[in-house]
């Protein structure tokens, strides 16, 4: 089952990806490698606050993290 809700996602965000290609004027390369390198920023820095968690120090800023994120989402969703 878990095959088949991947491939329906994978479905429709490669569909959703071709659809914002041929609307907008961006180029398939441009947009892959901004969000590679968005994603590696993301990573590094959940990274590090992950590492200093584990390691035993700064273990309220993870969590101030994700609730601050938690309720940023929150309030979008409200308002949309």
């Amino acid at each position: 089952l878990r095959w088949l809700i991947a491939g329906c996602i994978g479905i429709f965000h490669g569909l959703y990806f071709a659809l914002f290609l041929d609307e907008s004027a961006y180029r398939a390369k441009w947009v892959l490698t901004g969000a590679a390198l968005a994603e590696l920023a993301f990573m590094a820095v959940a990274g590090s606050l992950l590492l200093a968690a584990l390691r035993g120090r700064y273990r309220k800023i993870p969590a101030s993290v994700l609730l601050a994120a938690g309720l940023g989402w929150f309030v979008l969703r409200l308002g949309g």
